[in-house]
């Protein structure tokens, strides 16, 4: 159990997102046409990547932490997240296993030997590729900003509301592809990515998800 929060604390630092002061937010009264766009747009897609910059706000801190890096996903499962500034961290999941690079020295834990692995697995591949949008395992309430359509998620796992205690997915308006994902922990802390430089559909190898 030691492991599997220490793997879960160490997942979800990495993959929080988005700024909270994020201006007004409209509800969207039906959301039919959004979420039959997001599925569009999750089916359709085969491969992503892009570059991030990635901002870490803790209470216990006045400066927030800067990293930078890349990010791969390729159908159906494969997902790499690479940390490249300041330090080099590396996550990558196969839907087996999910292999954690730590400047060198790798971790590697098998997804079916736990049930929360496989909640970590499940969730950190919906976040990436856009469908996300499970109402048997969130509250799910739909708005419009600007250039956004966003998505707040409130789990029903206790495992994750442990950890997580609200999720907002932001959906681009023109091709409903993940611009940005907000994971708010329990405490108040959370971390602001941005996706750029997406790329959507191109040859992307097997190796791309190997760890060294």
């Amino acid at each position: 159990m030691l492991m599997v929060r220490y793997l879960l604390g160490t997942v979800f630092i990495l993959l929080s997102y988005t700024a909270i002061a994020q201006g007004d937010l409209t509800p969207v009264s039906d959301p039919t046409e959004l979420k039959q766009g997001i599925e569009k747009m999750a089916q359709n897609t085969s491969t992503i990547q892009a570059s991030f910059t990635q901002n870490k706000y803790l209470s216990i801190l006045s400066n927030k932490l800067v990293s930078n890096g890349s990010l791969y996903f390729k159908k159906p499962q494969h997902v790499k997240w690479a940390y490249e500034k300041p330090y080099e961290y590396v996550i990558v999941l196969d839907g087996k296993q999910i292999s954690i690079s730590d400047e060198g020295k790798v971790n590697t834990f098998d997804v079916s030997s736990s049930k929360v692995f496989q909640q970590v697995n499940s969730l950190i591949v919906s976040s990436v590729r856009g469908d996300i949008l499970q109402e048997d395992q969130f509250n799910i309430s739909y708005f419009k900003s600007g250039a956004s359509y966003v998505a707040k998620l409130v789990p029903k796992d206790a495992n994750i509301k442990e950890y997580l205690s609200e999720i907002e997915v932001h959906f681009n308006k023109e091709d409903f592809s993940v611009d940005q994902l907000l994971m708010i922990e329990p405490s108040g802390d959370y971390t602001d990515i941005t996706f750029n430089n997406k790329k959507l559909n191109q040859s992307l190898s097997d190796g791309v998800f190997s760890v060294q």
